[in-house]
C-alpha cells in the first residue's frame, strides 16, 4: 500500500494553539489544499495530529483519515511516530511525507511521487523533492547521486543558490522507520511515545537524519537522493505575518496558480485531452512491467492522440493496445496524418503545406554517411534518416545537403536514434493549431499531455495558450490518468497481472 501521510503535529504554539495546517490560504485550509492535490494519487491518506488539538481538529479535513500522536522531540521523530502508527493501521510499503503547513501550488510532487518505481527506491531510503532555488534555508549537498549532507542558513551560512527541498518525501517504510530508530538511539532519545528529552539539544531533525544515514553506510544504513523539480512549487511560513504574506501571494496568483502551465483542476475541466504516445501513454522500450503499464494507460485515457511517430508505429500499438469502444481521433507524424481507432486503415491529411519535394529527399539519399537510411513518411511531411549514432555531427551534414533549397527546410535530432527533416515550421504546435481548427476547439478548451512540454519536441505548444501537462514517463502518465478518471472503471480494460 503506497499512504499519503500529512505531519501536522506540532503544539501550534505560534497561532494560539491552531496548527498552521488548518490555517485558510485561497479560500481553504492548508491541509484540505493538500488532501485535494495528493489524496488521488495513493491508496489512502492520513492527516497526523498530536493529542492537545486532536479533538478539536479531528474532523476539520475531509477526504483522509485522522490519527494522533505523542508530539516527537523534533519533525523526524514526529514522523517515526505517525509512520510507525500507520504501519500497523494498514501495512504501508511507501509512505510519502508532506508537512501540513505548507500551501502546495499545484499536485506536480505528488504527481511524481505516486510514479516513482521499485526500481527508483532500491538503492536508497528514500528520495526528496527538491528544487534550485536562491538564497535557500536550507540545502543539500550531493555526491551526483545521494544527499551526502544537510546545510541550514542558521548553522552554516547562506548561499547564494542551493538545491532546497520542497516538503515532500518518499520513504520506504520499513527502511525509513529502521534507519530513525537507530538515529534517534543515536541521540540518546528514548522510544516511549509521550517521551520528550529534557536536553532541547537533542531535537531529531529530518534533514538531519539524512546527513547521518549517509555517514553510515558502512554500517548498512541506506542514504537519500533528491529529485529536483521546477521550482516554486510550494510555499511556507512560519509566523503570523508570513501567512499573510502567503495570502497575498496566493491572491495575486489565483486558485490555479496565476495559469501556470504545471497547475491543473481536473474537477472544474469539461475540455478535451490530447496525449502524446511514446514516452507518455506508451513506452516501445519498456520492460514487461513498463508495457503493462503502457496497455493500461492505452485504456484509461479519452481524447486525441497527437504523435511524431509514423503512421504504422502508432497503429501497431493502438492494434495490439488499445481494448475500448470509444473512438480515438488519432494524428501521426507530428500531427497531418490522420486516422482513427475505428478505422485505421483509411487515412486523411490535414494540409498539403508541409509536403518535402522528392528533391530535397533525394539529395539527404545521396550523402555517403545516409545512404540506406533515408525513410520518407507522414505523405511525404517527415523525412526520418535512421538508425544514426553520433547524431550532433551528422546533422551538419544534413543541414548543408538541404542548403540548395534555401531556407524552406530544418532538420533536427528527434527520438533515441534518429534526425527528422521537415519544412520549417511544420511541428507538433503547427498541427494541433490545424486540429483544433479542425475540430473547433478553443485554446481553453484543450489540456496537452507529453513528455517534452517543459523541454524538447512539444515546449512551444503552450505558445498557443494551451495548457500543458509534463509526465516524465509512463508511471507518471499512469498516476496522472487514475486520477483524472476520464473512464468508468466497469468499462476500463484492465491487462492481465505480471
Amino acid at each position: 500500500m503506497d499512504v499519503l501521510l500529512i505531519l501536522a503535529a506540532g503544539k501550534a504554539s505560534r497561532f494560539g494553539g491552531c496548527p498552521k495546517a488548518f490555517c485558510t490560504v485561497d479560500g481553504s485550509c492548508v491541509a484540505q489544499r493538500t488532501v485535494h492535490l495528493g489524496g488521488s494519487y495513493f491508496d489512502r491518506t492520513y492527516l497526523v495530529l498530536n493529542r492537545e488539538t486532536y479533538p478539536a481538529f479531528q474532523d476539520a479535513v475531509r477526504g483522509c483519515r485522522t490519527l494522533a500522536i505523542g508530539t516527537g522531540q523534533g519533525d523526524a521523530h514526529s514522523f517515526l511516530r505517525a509512520a510507525r502508527r500507520i504501519r500497523e493501521d494498514c501495512g504501508a510499503e511507501r509512505i510519502t511525507l508532506c508537512w501540513g503547513d505548507t500551501f502546495y501550488l499545484n499536485d506536480t510532487a505528488f504527481r511524481k511521487a505516486a510514479s516513482l518505481t521499485g526500481a527508483a527506491l532500491a538503492d536508497c531510503a528514500g528520495i526528496s523533492f527538491a528544487s534550485e532555488d536562491p538564497e535557500p534555508y536550507a540545502w543539500y549537498e550531493t555526491d551526483g547521486a545521494f544527499i551526502r549532507r544537510s546545510r541550514f542558513r542558521s548553522r552554516d551560512g547562506a548561499v547564494e543558490r542551493g538545491i532546497h527541498d520542497q516538503s515532500i518525501f518518499t520513504f520506504r517504510t520499513d527502511i525509513i522507520c529502521s534507519q530513525l530508530e537507530q538515529y534517534m538511539t543515536e541521540l540518546g532519545l528514548h522510544d516511549e511515545e509521550d517521551y520528550i528529552s529534557r536536553e532541547l539539544s537533542k531535537e531529531m531533525r529530518l534533514l538531519d537524519a539524512f546527513t547521518y544515514f549517509y555517514e553510515n553506510r558502512d554500517r548498512g544504513l541506506l542514504p537519500m537522493k533528491a529529485a529536483l523539480l521546477a521550482p516554486g512549487g510550494s510555499w511556507s511560513f512560519n509566523t503570523a505575518e508570513e501567512l499573510e504574506e502567503l495570502r497575498k501571494k496566493a491572491a495575486e496568483a489565483g486558485a490555479d496558480g496565476g495559469g501556470r502551465a504545471d497547475v491543473f483542476n481536473p474537477e472544474s475541466f469539461r475540455g478535451t485531452y490530447v496525449f502524446d504516445l511514446d514516452g507518455t501513454l506508451w513506452d516501445e522500450r519498456a520492460d514487461d512491467r513498463g508495457r503493462r503499464v503502457g496497455e493500461e494507460n492505452m485504456n484509461l485515457f479519452r481524447g486525441i492522440v497527437l504523435s511524431g511517430n509514423s503512421c504504422e508505429h502508432v497503429r501497431d500499438v493502438f492494434r495490439r493496445c488499445y481494448h475500448q469502444d470509444v473512438p480515438v481521433e488519432i494524428y501521426t507524424d507530428f500531427g497531418n496524418v490522420h486516422f482513427t481507432s475505428e478505422d485505421d486503415t483509411t487515412t486523411d491529411v490535414l494540409t498539403e503545406r508541409y509536403r518535402i519535394e522528392e528533391e530535397a529527399a533525394a539529395a539527404l539519399a545521396d550523402v555517403p554517411a545516409f545512404r540506406g537510411k533515408v525513410q520518407v513518411r507522414g505523405e511525404g511531411c517527415v523525412v526520418t534518416i535512421k538508425p544514426l549514432e553520433n547524431r550532433e555531427a551528422l546533422l551538419k551534414q544534413a543541414q548543408d545537403a538541404l542548403s540548395a533549397f534555401g531556407s524552406r527546410y530544418e532538420a533536427r535530432i528527434s527520438g533515441h536514434t534518429s534526425i527528422d527533416v521537415t519544412v520549417k515550421g511544420y511541428d507538433k504546435k503547427t498541427m494541433l493549431r490545424e486540429i483544433m481548427k479542425r475540430h473547433g476547439l478553443k485554446a481553453e478548451d484543450v489540456v496537452y499531455v507529453g513528455n517534452e512540454t517543459e523541454e524538447g519536441a512539444e515546449a512551444n505548444i503552450r505558445e498557443l495558450g494551451v495548457r500543458t501537462l509534463q509526465v516524465d514517463h509512463i508511471y507518471e502518465c499512469n498516476a496522472l490518468l487514475k486520477r483524472l478518471k476520464l473512464t468508468d472503471d466497469d468499462e476500463t480494460f484492465k491487462p492481465a497481472p505480471v
